[in-house]
Parts: C-alpha cells; sequence; structure tokens
C-alpha cells in the first residue's frame, strides 16, 4: 500500500511539473534596483517609473503594477518585456495550452490590458497569441490560449505586458492615469493540434527598448499577412534619418536593433507600414 501511494504521488508530482511551467520571476517576488528581475521595462530612473512594486498582490508579498503617466503631455505607458538573459527568450520544452495569470485594471477611457505570448524554436516564433482584458477593480484571472502553426516543440518564450487599445477601437493612443496590477503568471496545459491556416500575428508597432535609449535600441513589430513592409525613421522635423525595413516581409513578429550612433540627441519617430495600415511611435536618443 505504502509503495502504491508513493508511486501515485511521484505520478501526480511529474505530471503537476510538466503541465505548469515556473515563468522567471513570474510571481514578481523578486526585485532588483526597482524592476521586477529578469524583466525589462521602460521605467527611467528618476524621471518617470510607470512600472513599480506593490504589495497589493494577489498571492505572495508582491505584485507588478503599471501606470500610463503624463510624459511632456503625451501618455507614457509603462510595459515590461521578458525576453530572457540572451535576447531570445527564457527556456521552455513543452507545447502549453495556454498562459494565465491574475490581474486588476483601473482605466481611463477605454484602455485595457494586452498580453502578448511567443513560442520559439530555433529563433522562430511557432506559436503564440495575444489577449485583451477590461476594466477589473479586484484581481481576476485571465487566459491567453496559445496557438500554434507548427509541429515543433518550443524550446524558449517571451511575454510582453502594457496597456493598449484593442482592434476594435479607431485609436491605437492610450489614457493618463490608467493603472494595472499583473501577478502570478504560469503556462499550463499541453497542446496536441497544429492550426495550420491561423497565424497569431495582428499588425502590431511596439513601443521601442530601451527608451530613452544611448545608442541602440530593439524595436519590434508584427504582421498578419505577407505585405510590403516600410519602417522608417523620421527626425522631429520629418527627414528620414534611417530606413530600417523595405521590402516583402511574411506574416510574423519581427525585432531588430536601431543604431543612433551618428545622430544628435532628440526626439525621433519611427513609422511602421504595411499593406493600408500604418502606425508611429516616438523614441528618445540621449547621449
Amino acid at each position: 500500500m505504502r509503495l502504491f501511494t508513493v508511486s501515485i504521488f511521484i505520478s501526480m508530482f511529474v505530471f503537476l511539473t510538466q503541465t505548469f511551467a515556473q515563468i522567471p520571476n513570474g510571481d514578481f517576488e523578486s526585485w532588483t534596483a526597482g524592476n521586477p528581475t529578469g524583466w525589462i521595462t521602460n521605467n527611467i530612473p528618476s524621471f518617470a517609473t510607470p512600472i513599480t512594486q506593490t504589495q497589493d498582490a494577489h498571492s505572495g508579498s508582491y505584485a507588478v503594477r503599471g501606470e500610463v503617466l503624463d510624459f511632456m503631455g503625451q501618455p507614457y505607458q509603462g510595459w515590461l518585456y521578458n525576453y530572457g538573459e540572451n535576447g531570445k527568450g527564457f527556456p521552455v520544452n513543452q507545447r502549453y495550452a495556454q498562459l494565465t495569470g491574475y490581474y486588476k485594471l483601473l482605466p481611463q477611457g477605454t484602455d485595457k490590458l494586452l498580453v502578448w505570448v511567443y513560442l520559439w524554436s530555433k529563433d522562430q516564433v511557432i506559436a503564440g497569441q495575444y489577449g485583451w482584458f477590461g476594466a477589473a477593480s479586484n484581481y481576476t484571472q485571465f487566459s491567453v490560449p496559445l496557438t500554434y502553426f507548427s509541429a515543433n516543440t518550443p524550446d524558449s518564450a517571451s511575454l510582453w505586458i502594457s496597456v493598449s487599445q484593442d482592434t476594435s477601437q479607431s485609436s491605437d493612443s492610450v489614457n493618463i492615469g490608467t493603472v494595472f496590477f499583473v501577478d502570478d503568471l504560469a503556462f499550463s496545459g499541453t497542446a496536441t493540434g497544429v492550426e495550420d491556416n491561423s497565424q497569431p500575428y495582428s499588425f502590431k508597432l511596439n513601443q521601442n527598448y530601451p527608451n530613452p535609449f544611448n545608442p541602440t535600441t530593439t524595436i519590434s513589430y508584427s504582421i498578419p499577412k505577407s505585405t510590403f513592409v516600410s519602417l522608417k525613421v523620421y527626425d522631429i522635423l520629418g527627414n528620414e534619418v534611417a530606413t530600417l525595413v523595405n521590402g516583402e516581409k511574411s506574416a510574423g513578429y519581427y525585432q531588430l536593433k536601431f543604431n543612433g550612433s551618428k545622430l544628435a540627441s532628440g526626439v525621433y519617430f519611427y513609422r511602421l507600414t504595411a499593406g493600408n495600415k500604418t502606425d508611429v511611435k516616438k523614441l528618445l536618443l540621449t547621449k
């Protein structure tokens, strides 16, 4: 009987270990120099810190709090990104079915919490999804089911969390004063199928990181179908200073480095055009 009980216990332990992944610092208990350990944020020390540690947690001692601040009269939305120590995601080794977590959102206007998930295999995105989540005054569980378009097993994952407008809105602008809380992120379940005709992408231009930057920064974007893509950088007078992409691209998620070493300090804009869609975001070079 004792051997049987031990066997059952071991089987349950293996099952739980295989179906629930530990996202590095997914409970936000560890913090370093004002940032959640292992996560990149757009905090600017002594200037603007939209991402902060809070004791208002779903469980444990701490959670992450994000806010849309007033940045020179413009909304400066807090975001956090976990893409691993090598910049290619944190390690995973299973085809997880979903990402879950707990959140609160105190929005201004129609702002929503945006959560992106990507799973990678040999530097190629093989699965992913995003979800928008509305107002919640108490901690509420969210789930982002993952869509696979490859039979490969992922070797890494990356997460992005911020505030945005969903695609039903006419504007991508967010509102100063929106606040969100996130805690207890985890992967769970096992995906068994491949949705060959489904791509987990939308047209999306992400905020560069770090920002401000000196002299390099990362710009990422996604497109839902093959099309001609243009990604250019302009100065505040509208003069083109760099062409980063100018050609046909397949549906997917892309990220690249922009080097501003030859430019003067100041405000610049980068514009993504894909098909009939365009988005523009601001970046700040400081030397």
